[in-house]
């Protein structure tokens, strides 16, 4: 069941902006596949495309030096893909800079710290800890804490 056909037939016959965003979308989905082989040659997957004009594309790129090495290879590139059907009439390559693309132009989540496992001796010490302490809300704290870091079998 396909309902999305029939949406933007709807949408299209109400000369809505947001059929306008698709057919961008799909446009730059259908250009993203046919500049693929032609830019991976020169920065492999570390791209993005994100704007295509009549004369202007923007590629977001996630390293400034792919990025320094795509300028200064963009006449190249620029002929080349001027070789392209839909490409023809370009005449000028941005390329900006975004250092959170991932491969597939997603953005990466941050890097955490690592997981450090708890050992039966720290378990020990702050169950000794606790013994010590007169609070109870203290002292309860750190029992749950204790089985919390190693539970009792």
């Amino acid at each position: 069941m396909d309902s999305a056909k029939p949406i933007y037939k709807y949408l299209e016959k109400q000369n809505s902006q947001v059929v306008d965003l698709i057919t961008y979308g799909q446009t730059l989905h259908r250009l993203r596949r046919t500049l693929k082989p032609v830019i991976n040659q020169y920065i492999g997957n570390g791209w993005q495309l994100s704007k295509f004009s009549a004369d202007e594309l923007t590629l977001l790129i996630n390293s400034a030096e792919l990025a320094n090495r795509l300028r200064y290879q963009s006449t190249n590139l620029l002929q080349e893909i001027r070789t392209l059907e839909s490409c023809k009439v370009l005449n000028k390559i941005n390329i900006k800079v975004r250092p959170d693309l991932t491969d597939k132009g997603e953005e990466k989540e941050p890097e955490g710290r690592s997981v450090l496992t708890p050992s039966s001796a720290g378990n020990q010490q702050l169950k000794s800890l606790a013994d010590n302490i007169d609070d109870p809300a203290l002292k309860a704290s750190l029992q749950r804490l204790a089985n919390r870091v190693c539970p009792e079998d």
